[in-house]
Order: structure tokens, then sequence, then C-alpha cells
């Protein structure tokens, strides 16, 4: 069990109905900074038929321009619908416009709408997710790249501005089948454990990783593990799921399973879901609002983060 865990934000982005206003944005970034909340994190949608998404780059460069000490997440980005040095530059901008504090999270993604809009097959996804990997720890290494893959191919200088850190911006993958386990572990900086993971398979599943990652002669121990999961904290438990239950079923579709895979209530019941996860080895939370509510911020911080710990 980690010692200390990182209780990061995954800020509210994807709505059904009203969209809040700029402002409320960037009270909640400055919040959660003071509050001493680990980091914030932004998702990807391409095409949602329901929800409105914003595009995590632009995203967490505003939030970048309004903090100075919170780290800033893809949670995750669709690596496989990018060129991978369009993914290089975004990166590598945001990196170094925020002083180091970019975590990119990357996926395979897996809405076939997505894939057909962009003209990429699906059938791609998985090696196309690998070489860019791969092409991006070259392009934030040295000035020199060389790249051969099937799918992707470059030669050349690699691109400006590089990312603020001497050891580049760490890459985590998100999801939860056993391929992307792997490439946590051989080729990321770390795994995020979807929504719907729970502890019993995040605990098989970090167990896994460190072993595929010692088998690769990497060292297990600075990997990270994150979980995201939804919370939302409230008086009664009802209430509390009145306004969580239409924000992720709005997004993940009315089958989602908004009792089993999220957290919601009085402050106990929240550490009551989210503590499994901690005794499993989640190094790093990243906790899902509906509402970017800077007094929500406020009692999970109050309330809820000390019963982690």
């Amino acid at each position: 069990m980690p010692s200390a865990v990182n209780v990061g934000l995954l800020v509210p982005s994807n709505f059904v109905g009203r969209t809040p206003d700029r402002r409320e944005f960037v009270d909640f970034f400055r919040a959660a900074e003071v509050l001493g909340f680990h980091s914030l994190w932004a998702v990807e949608r391409v095409i949602h038929e329901r929800a409105a998404a914003f595009h995590p780059f632009s995203f967490l460069a505003w939030a970048a321009g309004a903090t100075s000490r919170i780290k800033l997440g893809t949670a995750v980005v669709l690596a496989t619908l990018r060129h991978p040095l369009l993914i290089a530059k975004a990166a590598g901008t945001l990196d170094y416009l925020s002083g180091g504090r970019f975590v990119l999270g990357v996926s395979v993604g897996g809405r076939p709408e997505e894939f057909e809009a962009l003209g990429i097959p699906i059938r791609q996804r998985a090696r196309r997710l690998e070489e860019t990997m791969a092409l991006l720890r070259q392009m934030w290494s040295g000035p020199q790249v060389s790249f051969q893959g099937r799918y992707f191919s470059f030669q050349g200088p690699s691109l400006a501005p590089r990312p603020a850190r001497p050891d580049a911006i760490p890459i985590l993958v998100g999801g939860t089948a056993e391929p992307v386990l792997k490439r946590a572990a051989t080729l990321g900086d770390g795994w995020i454990a979807g929504s719907g993971a729970m502890p019993e398979y995040v605990k098989e599943g970090w167990l896994k990783v460190q072993h595929w990652a010692t088998e690769a002669g990497r060292d297990p121990g600075k990997l990270d593990l994150g979980k995201l999961l939804y919370v939302a904290v409230d008086d009664t438990v009802a209430k509390a799921r009145r306004r969580l239950a239409p924000y992720v079923q709005g997004y993940y579709g009315e089958q989602y399973d908004v009792d089993g895979r999220c957290a919601f209530g009085p402050p106990e019941a929240c550490a009551q879901k989210l503590l499994p996860f901690v005794a499993a080895g989640v190094k790093t939370f990243i906790l899902g609002l509906s509402w970017p509510s800077v007094r929500e911020l406020e009692r999970l911080q109050r309330d809820v983060v000390p019963l982690l710990r």
C-alpha cells in the first residue's frame, strides 16, 4: 500500500446540457492548486452524440496559465487518432509553458465512429500506439530522430520547444485490457486504470505490470498507478447520486453502473469506495466531479482526502 496516495482531479469537461461559465473553470483550477490537490487532468472525446468535450491540450494550457505548481495531465489522449509529431509538438509546448508540469496519458481509443470520421482503420490502433510512444521517446531524447515503423517514419531534427524536464514527459497508458498493461510495463511510465476497473482487477493488473516491467529490465518502483473514478460528496447518498448519475451516464450511457463504479454520498461513504483501490496499490487518484464546484473541492479535500491517508 502506498504510504501517501496522490489525489488529482479529472476536470469536468463533458457536459450534457449547460456548459459552465469560463470563470467557473478558472476558479476551479486555482482552488485545486491552493487546496493542495496533486494534479488536474483532462479527457478527450473527438465525437460524442450527447456530451460536449473540450480539446485536452488547449484546455490544459488554459489551466497552466491560471496556476503555477499543480501537475497537469491527459486521462487520456486518443493517441492513435493523431500523428505522433503533432502529439510531440503539443505535449512539448504544454510542458515547456507549464514549467515541466505535464504528464501525457494515452490510449488506443475504442469508438469506431471516431476512427471512421478521421479515416484511420481501427484495426491498426494497437500498433499505431506502440509506434507513437517509441517515436515520442526519440523526439524528446535527442537533437536528431531516426525512426522507421509500419505506420510512421521520420528522419530529422527533434521538434522545438523541447520539454522543460531533462527526463522528458512521463507517458501513462490508460485502459483495462491486458495489452494495455503490457504497454504500460514495457513502453510507458505507468498505468491509468479506467473508471470501470474494480479493486481486485486493479490489484491483479498492477502485479502483472510490475512483473512485466521487471522482465523488461525496468524498475517497477518508478512506475505510477493511476485510477480514474467519479465522485460526489454530499450530506446523503441520494443527493450525491442525483448530481452524479446524469453526468456519468450522459457520457458513458445509461448502462453505466453508477452504484458499483462511483463513490458518492457523505465523506465516509466516499472513502469506503476509494480505500480498496489504495490497498490495491493505486498511487494517484484521478477523481472526476460532475461540475467545477469550488465548494465540492473544499469538502473533498477537507473531509475525504484525510480518510485516505
